[in-house]
């Protein structure tokens, strides 16, 4: 039964915070357009995170579950995607302006039913036509009152998202394996690396100017650019349509904040990539964005990427899973020398010219030999991520236009 939005949900606007009172740590945590993924999940954005200290209305502060939808479109695309709050025990999320707080009639939708029916492309376009603006467009609880959807009996929405839902929590559950691994392998390379405490090792420590810190006797410090290949990446001309039609991976600067990177937006052919002044970087290829945010990530495919963003590659004695850490461990350094005012920005040069330790190589063996299943654990936990993701958006449409019974 096809029916308008209006007629089982309303929409409550979020608070208009003032910026004063906002802070880097706090009780109160404001949910924003950041907080909206292109999964159709919530997105915690720690990096991004703004807190209030001041006095506001109580009935903006929202619960476990709560169902929250973008009222301006941030980014192409965000118009449709909902985001159920996360549990936390550390704070509160509230209900900022251009958020919207999605009230439903229980008596006739599942909100979970609800959260996963306005994914679908057909409901996206219709809020896409009503909404007005130009730089940043805009929607109102008018206009996703008029949209309309399909609404099969409780009995059938309730079915739906217990199917849907399965493959969510699975998906949510590998992540926070792969998190769990990530703090994991970083914790074991400082271990080894940064205390020196390794199986069967000893050795006085002697202060080293490059890496501004005791390292082990007769062991070398080398820049980056000595032991490991630096990739720039590029960009090919947007003129030529024929350089993005193919299936190769091209990561933007942007796509560096996910771990591992499994996927990109867009795709470049064989000729794109042979005139965009880069090339193909293998799987475990350590990945920087030099532009903006700074990050560091680590490729779990074979991807290309643009000119804000450069690879380190691995190799025989240098895995990914000993340069990821210590590049990791580059971050703060990197920002502090990074330039610019209103974006931040490093060259390919602070990269190539950073200091790299160099252990003994069967101390490096061992270490690799060790790491090694970890990584491995994590590029397929992420890459089973993608099938699954890819497994949930075959079967919304089709459970939702009830095609599958």
């Amino acid at each position: 039964m096809l029916v308008k939005l209006g007629s089982i949900l309303k929409v409550k606007h979020g608070f208009a915070f003032k910026s004063k009172n906002y802070v880097n740590k706090g009780y109160f945590r404001l949910v924003t357009l950041g907080n909206f993924s292109e999964n159709n999940t919530f997105k915690m954005n720690d990096a991004k995170a703004t807190y209030y200290s001041g006095s506001f209305p109580k009935e903006f502060i929202l619960s476990k579950d709560d169902l929250v939808i973008p009222l301006t479109e941030q980014v192409a695309g965000l118009f449709g995607n909902t985001a159920l709050i996360p549990p936390s025990l550390d704070f509160k999320f509230v209900l900022n302006q251009r958020v919207g707080k999605i009230i439903c009639d229980e008596n006739k939708v599942n909100k979970y039913y609800l959260h996963y029916a306005l994914a679908l492309e057909s409901v996206k376009k219709q809020l896409e036509a009503r909404a007005s603006g130009t730089k940043q467009r805009n929607i109102s609880p008018e206009d996703i009152y008029d949209v309309t959807i399909d609404l099969p009996p409780l009995e059938i929405q309730n079915k739906i998202v217990s199917i849907l839902s399965s493959i969510d929590i699975q998906i949510s559950h590998n992540n926070v394996i792969v998190k769990r691994l990530q703090v994991l392998t970083q914790a074991i390379y400082n271990y080894w690396f940064i205390q020196y405490k390794i199986p069967n090792f000893k050795s006085d420590l002697i202060y080293n100017k490059n890496l501004n810190r005791k390292i082990p006797l007769n062991w070398k410090v080398k820049k980056i650019s000595e032991v490991c290949n630096i990739i720039l990446g590029g960009t090919p001309s947007t003129k030529i349509a024929e350089y993005w039609k193919g299936d190769i991976n091209w990561l933007n600067s942007g796509e560096i904040a996910h771990f591992p990177i499994t996927k990109s937006e867009l795709k470049i052919s064989n000729l794109g990539l042979k005139y965009s002044a880069t090339k193909l970087m293998k799987k475990g290829t350590i990945l920087v964005s030099i532009t903006g945010n700074i990050r560091v990530s680590i490729l779990a495919i074979d991807s290309c990427a643009n000119q804000s963003v450069v690879g380190i590659e691995e190799n025989d004695v240098f895995e990914a899973g000993y340069l990821y850490p210590c590049v990791k461990n580059l971050i703060e350094l990197y920002e502090k020398t990074s330039t610019g005012n209103c974006q931040k920005h490093i060259n390919k040069n602070a990269i190539e010219h950073s200091y790299l330790l160099i252990p003994p190589y069967d101390i490096l063996q061992k270490y690799s030999e060790y790491i090694r299943p970890f990584y491995k654990k994590i590029y397929d936990i992420s890459l089973l991520n993608e099938k699954l993701l890819l497994l949930k958006n075959t079967l919304l449409p089709l459970l939702i236009n009830q095609q599958l019974t």
